[in-house]
């Protein structure tokens, strides 16, 4: 069973009912396949959460970020708002992108 978007449309407004009962059909048959990939993203980001190795990596790189930036001549303050500053432009453009990738996914 095979719809287009635009096959799913069309039956919506000649007959709701149908497309309410293929909807349901599909949900039944994908949400067993959806939970167990939810459940191994999951267990992957536990795994993550675990890895000591990752945040002691993260912690190095923002620790010598920080210590070039006073190096170079900036006070500490100046150097931890340098880095605030690209920590929150980074955080934005995610914002953006996962905004963008919605909009382009619900179209």
């Amino acid at each position: 069973m095979n719809f287009e978007l635009d096959d799913l449309m069309k039956m919506a407004t000649e007959n709701p009912e149908m497309l309410a009962e293929i909807v349901s059909g599909l949900v039944s048959r994908f949400k067993p396949m959806v939970y167990r990939a939810a459940k191994e993203i999951l267990n992957i980001y536990r795994d993550y959460a675990e890895c000591d190795e990752i945040f002691e990596l993260n912690a190095k790189v923002h620790r010598k970020g920080f210590e070039a930036l006073v190096k170079e001549g900036f006070t500490e303050d100046q150097a931890m708002a340098l880095l605030l500053r690209d920590n929150i432009r980074l955080n934005d453009a995610l914002k953006d992108i996962s905004k963008s990738a919605s909009v382009k996914f619900n179209k």
